[in-house]
């Protein structure tokens, strides 16, 4: 998972990583693992988590704007040398 800590689009940012305003709350914004999603499991996110298959990483850009470089860097750690 990909979180542009510039940007403009997703709202609040942590939703990128899973995270989001607490229930009937516009200040107090929660990272993933202090969802209802992940602390029951509702869909499998804590399963995928706790079984390493989710990996997070960032770029200080706006939404989407990450270098090729980045996007080539996460093909090669994450798809070609993932074995």
């Amino acid at each position: 998972m990909v979180k542009a800590m510039g940007d403009t689009m997703v709202f609040p940012n942590e939703g990128e990583w899973w995270g989001h305003f607490e229930d009937g709350a516009r200040k107090k914004v929660l990272t993933m693992k202090e969802t209802e999603w992940y602390t029951k499991d509702l869909f499998g996110l804590k399963t995928a988590d706790e079984s390493g298959k989710i990996a997070f990483e960032s770029t200080p850009g706006n939404h989407l704007q990450f270098s090729e470089q980045d996007l080539f860097g996460w093909i090669d750690k994450y798809i070609v040398n993932s074995e």
